[in-house]
């Protein structure tokens, strides 16, 4: 490899300071181009490396001046895989055709906006949501421990959301095009299940925790705070058999636990 090729060859340093670059995706935001202007931030020690002449970076910048909206979570993966076809681009001397280019990096921040709302806003915000209520509800009256459930809920959320947020990068670049498939592979598809499922489980156990501190014989499980708990369980599992959406479930059965427990008392 000679020196030419070398000086335009990533590394993981610059890598590492386009995960660092990545958190600041959403500070330039903008109605016009939307997230462009903090992706080509995110870009730039990169592209200032493989385009050190002025004209040819002046194409790169432009590159993204275009509409780009994806997850930002998610972006990582499309910045992994735009510094691959950039060093590619700068390997070759800008013969990758920009059209070409540009959809590839469309038509792969479109599948990483949908599949990344889906697991991360609608399943697991309301399942460390719940997980957070669960904790000070089962707290009683220690308040050391009703302290624990924001903050359980904020580690919880943060821990998948910086693993991908970081490793989406590496993974991008390394996969390049054929990161697709591993985002087509259905390992998302499948832990947004288990998110859902696992929610509507805590709906249970929170219900039945209720019933359990209200019930004294058998004619309190016909009380209206009881028996509400009981509906709300059967109710789920009607809603699940007619394909209504776990993660409304999940928010619908929370406040109602909750008020129905506030009246019980």
């Amino acid at each position: 490899m000679n020196r030419r090729t070398r000086s335009k060859s990533v590394t993981r340093g610059d890598l590492r300071k386009i995960v660092a670059r990545s958190f600041l995706l959403q500070a330039a935001w903008n109605y016009k181009g939307l997230q462009n202007l903090g992706f080509l931030f995110a870009l730039q020690p990169v592209l200032l490396k493989l385009f050190p002449r002025r004209a040819a970076r002046a194409r790169a910048y432009k590159r993204y001046g275009g509409n780009l909206q994806t997850h930002p979570y998610f972006a990582s993966f499309l910045l992994g895989l735009a510094t691959r076809i950039e060093e590619e681009r700068g390997r070759l001397g800008e013969k990758i055709k920009p059209r070409e280019e540009e959809e590839v990096t469309r038509d792969v921040a479109g599948v990483l906006s949908g599949i990344g709302d889906f697991l991360f806003w609608a399943s697991l915000k309301p399942l460390v949501a719940l997980i957070g209520v669960m904790i000070v509800v089962f707290a009683g009256d220690d308040l050391a421990v009703k302290l624990l459930g924001p903050i359980v809920a904020l580690v919880l959320y943060n821990l998948p959301h910086l693993y991908y947020r970081i490793s989406g990068v590496f993974e991008g670049y390394r996969s390049g095009e054929q990161v697709l498939n591993r985002i087509h592979g259905g390992y998302f598809y499948k832990l947004t299940e288990y998110y859902n499922t696992f929610g509507c489980i805590l709906i249970g156990v929170l219900a039945a925790h209720f019933c359990q501190s209200n019930i004294g014989n058998w004619s309190d499980l016909f009380d209206l705070a009881n028996f509400s708990f009981l509906a709300i369980v059967l109710g789920c599992y009607l809603a699940l058999l007619r394909r209504v959406g776990p993660t409304r479930l999940i928010y619908f059965g929370l406040v109602i636990v909750l008020l129905v427990g506030w009246l019980g008392r």
